[in-house]
C-alpha cells in the first residue's frame, strides 16, 4: 500500500530523498529492479515504477511518471 501511494504522488525523475529511498527499497523487494537505493529518482527507478504501474493496472497520473514524456 505504501508503494501505491508513492507511485501516485507527484514524483519526478529529478526527485531525491528519503521518499525515493523507500520507493527504491520497496520496488527492489518486490522484484521490480530499480538499481541501487541511492535516493535519486533516475531512469532505473522510473523503469521500476513504470513496470509496477503496468503490472498492477495503475496510472501514476502525472507527466513526470514517464521519463519519455515532455
Amino acid at each position: 500500500e505504501m508503494l501505491r501511494s508513492l507511485v501516485g504522488s507527484e514524483m519526478c525523475i529529478r526527485d531525491r530523498g528519503d521518499a525515493i529511498k523507500h520507493l527504491q527499497t520497496a520496488l527492489n523487494a518486490l522484484g521490480y529492479y530499480c538499481g541501487s537505493v541511492d535516493g535519486k529518482c533516475g531512469k532505473l527507478t522510473m523503469s521500476g515504477v513504470n513496470e509496477f504501474v503496468e503490472m498492477h493496472s495503475l496510472y501514476a497520473g502525472n507527466p513526470c511518471s514517464d521519463p519519455g514524456a515532455a
